[in-house]
C-alpha cells in the first residue's frame, strides 16, 4: 500500500523552514484514562498532572547523527533514555491528514522501569485545541480478520487537552512520572491520536489538521521495525488492524515515530508495619493478613450507634517508605462487606497539610471489591519528612440503602505501590 504515500512523504521539514521559538509549558491534566500496574491491576489516572513542554522543532542535526541531550529538568541524575528516534529536521516527515497511527517501540534497557518523560511530535496546521490520546499495547496479534484490533494486553490508555501556541512541526514532552507506565518486557506498541476536544472521553472525531510525525534515518536507542499501522483503511476509526500495516519504501524514510522515552525509578510495594482500630470490634486476623491477596482476612464488626459519631469501621494502617522522594504512589485495598448498601472510603494522610484526604469512595455490593487509586498530584506530600512514614485509613459507614445495625468487614489487603 505504500504507493499512496508517494506525495505525502515529500512534506519534509527542512531546518531552515522554522525559526527557533521559546518553549511553552502547559499544566495538563489527564481527562480520562488508566494504566495497568505490573501486578495487573488497572488504576484510574483521571485528574493526574502531566505537564507538557511544547516546542517548535528547529535544531539542525544531520540524518543519522545522534544529538546529545541533557537530562530533563525535574529528573534526578539516574534518569536515562531507553528509546530515541530523532535524527534532526532533515529527517522529519508526515502523512498529510493522518491524526491516528501506531508504531512498535523496542526498549530493552527500559524493561520494567517506569517512564518519566514521553516525547512525540506532530505537524500542526491549526492552533485549535485538541485531545491527544495515547494507547500503549504489549502484544501484537497476527492474521486477525479485517475490522478487528490486532493489538492486545493494553498497558495504558489516557488523554489530555493540548493547545498549540503556533502551527508547524511541534514536539511534545509529556511528564508521565506520576502516571507510572511500565512496559514489563521492553516491547510495546504506541498509538497516538488527535481528536475533537468536545468529546472528553477521547472518542470524538479525528482532527485532520494534525498529523503524526516520523523521523527517518534509523532508531538510535532501542529499535523499531520499518513499518507502522496506518489507521486509514477505509477511514480512521481507532482500530489498528493487521491489514493496515504499511511502510514508506525503506531508507531514508524508515516508518518510525519521532519519539523519545526517558525512564527512571524503581517500583516497590510497601506492606503495613502496624495498624490501629479506631472504631470497630476485631473478629479475627492480624497485621500479616493485610499484606497479600490470599483470602486471609483481618475481620472487623461495625455497629451503628445513635450516640457515637463517625464510621462504625475505622482502621488506620501505616508503613515506612525507603525515601521521601516519591515519584508516583498507588494505594491498593481489597475489602469485603457482608451487607450491600454500605459506603466505603479510603483516605491517605497528607503530611504537608496535616489532614486526611479521601481518594476513593464506593458502595458495597456484598462481594469482595478490589480498590486501587493513584495519587494524582504531589505524592511526596504523603510521606512524612524525616520518619518516611506513610498512613492510610479505611472507613465503612451506613449508606442510603442500608437499614441494619451491624455488619462485617473483611480486609484482605492494604498496601502502597510507589515509584522512587
Amino acid at each position: 500500500m505504500r504507493a499512496r504515500f508517494a506525495i505525502a512523504i515529500l512534506c519534509l521539514c527542512s531546518c531552515a523552514a522554522f525559526a527557533q521559538s521559546n518553549e511553552t509549558t502547559q499544566d495538563a491534566k489527564v481527562l480520562f484514562g488508566w494504566v495497568k500496574r505490573p501486578d495487573g491491576t488497572k488504576v484510574d489516572i483521571t485528574g493526574a498532572s502531566i505537564p507538557i513542554k511544547i516546542r517548535k522543532i528547529a535544531e539542525s542535526w544531520q540524518i543519522g547523527k545522534r544529538p546529545a541531550f541533557a537530562v530533563q529538568k525535574g529528573l534526578n541524575t539516574e534518569a536515562f533514555t531507553c528509546y530515541q528516534n530523532d535524527n534532526g529536521p532533515d529527517s522529519y516527515f508526515y502523512i498529510e491528514g493522518s491524526p491516528t497511527d501506531l508504531d512498535d517501540l523496542n526498549l530493552p534497557s527500559g524493561a520494567g522501569v517506569p517512564w518519566q518523560w514521553m516525547k512525540t511530535g506532530a505537524n500542526v496546521q491549526s492552533t485549535q485545541r485538541v485531545i491527544a490520546r495515547w494507547r500503549i499495547f504489549d502484544t501484537a496479534l497476527s492474521n486477525t480478520p479485517p475490522g478487528q484490533m490486532a493489538f492486545t494486553d493494553e498497558i495504558a490508555d489516557f488523554g489530555t487537552y493540548i493547545t498549540p501556541p503556533q502551527t508547524g512541526v511541534l514536539s511534545f514532552d509529556v511528564n508521565v512520572s506520576i502516571v507510572g507506565i511500565v512496559v514489563p518486557d521492553g516491547q510495546c506498541y504506541l498509538a497516538q491520536q488527535f481528536r475533537d476536544d468536545r468529546y472528553t472521553n477521547g472518542e470524538g472525531p479525528f482532527i485532520f489538521t494534525w498529523s503524526n510525525l516520523f523521523s527517518g534515518g534509523g532508531v538510535s536507542i532501542g529499535s523499531s521495525e520499518d513499518s507502522f499501522v496506518f489507521d486509514n483503511d477505509p477511514e480512521p476509526n481507532g482500530i489498528y488492524e493487521w491489514q493496515e500495516y504499511d511502510y514508506f519504501g525503506g531508507p531514508p524514510y524508515e516508518a518510525n515515530f519521532y519519539a523519545r522515552l526517558i525512564a527512571n525509578g524503581t517500583s516497590q510495594e510497601l506492606l503495613p508495619s502496624g495498624y490501629t482500630i479506631v472504631r470497630g470490634t476485631l473478629l479475627g486476623g492480624g497485621l500479616t493478613d493485610l499484606w497479600y491477596d490470599d483470602q486471609s482476612f483481618l475481620s472487623l464488626q461495625g455497629t451503628f450507634s445513635p450516640i457515637l459519631a463517625g464510621a462504625p469501621v475505622n482502621i488506620e494502617v501505616q508503613s515506612v517508605a525507603p525515601t521521601t522522594s516519591v515519584l508516583s504512589m498507588v494505594f491498593n485495598a481489597q475489602v469485603w462487606n457482608n451487607k450491600a448498601g454500605l459506603t466505603g472510603r479510603l483516605d491517605l494522610f497528607n503530611f504537608q497539610t496535616g489532614q486526611w484526604v479521601t481518594w476513593d469512595t464506593w458502595q458495597s455490593n456484598g462481594v469482595e471489591q478490589n480498590r486501587s487509586f493513584i495519587v494524582t498530584s504531589h505524592p511526596e506530600y504523603y510521606v512524612q519528612q524525616g520518619t518516611k512514614i506513610v498512613k492510610a485509613r479505611l472507613r465503612v459507614d451506613r449508606g442510603a440503602a442500608f437499614l441494619g445495625t451491624t455488619f462485617r468487614c473483611d480486609i484482605d489487603k492494604m498496601t502502597w505501590t510507589i515509584v522512587r
